[in-house]
């Protein structure tokens, strides 16, 4: 490509279009590849022409660039055949949940209008455990209740909202555990949202799960229950 910039560097070449608009931006493609190698010709010095040899090298540096173009395009079929297949199976996945309980990471929670205190919030506990303490939030992430959960175990673990939902209103909220080793330190904690599939909708982002008021992405469901 040494002599093509030499060829560019030429002043009575600056003036072709073809160099000129295969300058722009400071990026060659393909077609800019050729009118260069076609002004390198046009204006070559007819008594020091191009050696046969380097024309030749200069041909199959365009044809590889060229394979490479094909090459790309391909793939970027393939991709999108692709992602369709894994969007349509997705989306027949999350009908087919509809009826059932599952399980997604995600701090959502939502108070019944009966028996809130009975509700219950499912998170994991790493490490070996320790004492833990549950936090629900509501819309704007101001603490509306609380409750000390004692000591859990490492794993997955359930409890029941008790006296945390003490005077709230119906609705969905958001939740913390908080759980601290016997040393003070934080012990790692995944909290998860559950609910009852009652019906899919679509978005850009793919498809989202209704249970009552919560709204679950597929992509992020760990555990689905038989009806």
């Amino acid at each position: 490509m040494s002599d093509i910039a030499g060829v560019a560097g030429n002043s009575s070449l600056n003036t072709s279009g073809a160099i000129t608009g295969a300058m722009k931006g400071g990026v060659m493609g393909k077609d800019d590849f050729l009118k260069m190698l076609v002004a390198q010709l046009k204006h070559q010095d007819p008594m020091n022409p191009m050696e046969g040899q380097e024309f030749a090298a200069q041909l199959a540096q365009f044809s590889s660039v060229e394979q490479l173009v094909q090459l790309n395009q391909q793939y970027e079929a393939q991709a999108a055949s692709t992602a369709a297949l894994a969007e349509s199976l997705a989306n027949n996945g999350a009908l087919s949940t509809i009826g059932r309980t599952v399980l997604a990471v995600g701090n959502a929670l939502e108070i019944p209008p009966e028996d809130a205190a009975e509700a219950e919030v499912t998170f994991g506990v790493g490490d070996a455990g320790g004492r833990a303490t549950l936090t629900i939030l509501d819309a704007e992430g101001n603490e509306v209740g609380s409750r000390a959960l004692g000591f859990v175990g490492g794993g997955k673990q359930s409890a029941a909202l008790g006296d945390a939902a003490s005077g709230l209103e119906p609705g969905v909220y958001t939740y913390t555990v908080k759980v601290t080793d016997a040393k003070g330190a934080d012990v790692p904690v995944t909290t998860f949202v559950s609910g009852t599939v009652d019906g899919v909708r679509y978005s850009s982002n793919g498809a989202l799960l209704t249970a009552g008021g919560l709204t679950i992405g597929v992509g992020s469901i760990v555990q689905v229950g038989t009806r």
